[in-house]
């Protein structure tokens, strides 16, 4: 068994599944999915929604989660079952922990019985088995009405998905420090690249903040600013994205699976050459080669 710890939002559990499956068809193995950090997490487990191949970690819970549980308490019963999934892989193997961000060729070599701790953002680790992620990251249930609609919207043009990540990227000081945002001098430069290259551009735009895009975007081209799922089916709006034939993404995970998932060949996709705001960080191997990094 490999076992993929999983932490982050959507985009985040995507690329920690790719890995732990890329290891489990390696190794003639099963993928489990260890979910207790989202006990005490901000961000909510979203696979269930996929078509995957994993099952779920059991995990211990404490007798009633309410308020009056001590956060101090949640987090010793989350070591306690930590202790537990370590002390029971085989040969006594410990948690194998992300050693730095760009792509490691080391964890392929993994062996079953690993226990995968990381963030894994590099198609490398995944790349030969992209059509079975692309299969298995398919959404189980068909479309809303409203979705569906929109849905035909962006096929019947030669749509544009723009992603503005802005949330706990501005809100939470941590977060902006070390993600900081995009500036919209990079969508509109964005913007511009893709309609040098592609004729009649119609962009869809996809915000955790869509107030904020609409007030400051100012695109020259057809714009849909697409408001019709809210936070809690964020895998709708990811969904959407990927059916666009283009892609402008911000430095952020969710656009990334948005753009990646697309199965048009002929796709151009723009990202950020800054991907973070520390400069000694080696963001190289973050996108595909053939996308464009402005």
């Amino acid at each position: 068994m490999i076992i993929s710890h999983l932490k982050g939002g959507l985009g985040n559990q995507m690329f920690q599944y790719a890995l732990g499956r890329k290891l489990a068809i390696t190794n003639g193995t099963r993928l489990s999915l260890d979910i207790s950090s989202y006990q005490v997490s901000a961000h909510r487990y979203r696979l269930d929604h996929y078509n995957i191949a994993a099952d779920i970690v059991p995990i211990s819970k404490p007798k009633k989660a309410d308020q009056s549980v001590p956060k101090s308490f949640v987090g010793r019963a989350l070591r306690r079952v930590e202790r537990k999934i370590v002390s029971s892989l085989p040969n006594g193997k410990k948690v194998v922990t992300e050693r730095h961000y760009n792509f490691d060729p080391e964890i392929l070599c993994l062996r079953d019985g690993a226990r995968l701790d990381g963030y894994w953002q590099s198609e490398r680790y995944f790349a030969d088995i992209a059509d079975v992620i692309r299969k298995e990251l398919t959404i189980k249930h068909s479309f809303d009405p409203a979705n569906q609609k929109m849905a035909q919207a962006i096929r019947g043009c030669e749509s544009v998905s723009l992603h503005i990540r802005r949330g706990d990227y501005v809100t939470d000081p941590n977060c902006n420090k070390h993600h900081g945002t995009c500036p919209i001098s990079y969508y509109q430069a964005a913007a511009r690249e893709i309609a040098s290259v592609v004729d009649n551009p119609c962009f869809f735009v996809f915000s955790d903040d869509l107030e904020w895009a609409r007030h400051n975007l100012e695109l020259t081209f057809p714009t849909t600013y697409v408001g019709i799922n809210g936070s809690d089916k964020d895998y709708e709006d990811m969904r959407l994205m990927s059916l666009c034939r283009h892609h402008v993404i911000a430095n952020s995970t969710f656009s990334w699976w948005g753009a990646w998932l697309c199965d048009n060949t002929d796709k151009v996709v723009i990202a950020p050459k800054k991907w973070f705001n520390n400069p000694d960080l080696n963001t190289d191997d973050v996108t595909p080669q053939s996308w464009w990094r402005i």
